[in-house]
């Protein structure tokens, strides 16, 4: 996995439900496997996905839009890397 670039995103059952926990324990494994982690955070602005989505199990088709937004700048920044 070295060398790959690789994002987390979780689903939860409530808010604060440990979500964004797994979601550092997962980026936590990849950096010791030396793989390049990214989130989009807040350089593309709105919606700030900070560490990875985490979508709310009782509103799971609510969060497919910024799951998919999530997919989309993986793939840019992908792109930007491995030209």
């Amino acid at each position: 996995m070295d060398g790959k670039i690789g994002g987390a995103f979780a689903t939860a059952n409530y808010v604060h439900g440990g979500g964004e926990l797994g979601i550092r324990l997962i980026l936590d494994h990849m950096l010791c496997h030396g793989m390049l982690t990214y989130s989009g955070g807040v350089s593309y602005g709105n919606p700030v996905i900070h560490l990875g989505p985490v979508a709310i199990a009782d509103r799971l088709e609510g969060s497919m839009e910024t799951f998919k937004l999530y997919g989309q700048r993986m793939a840019i920044k992908s792109k930007e890397i491995f030209k």
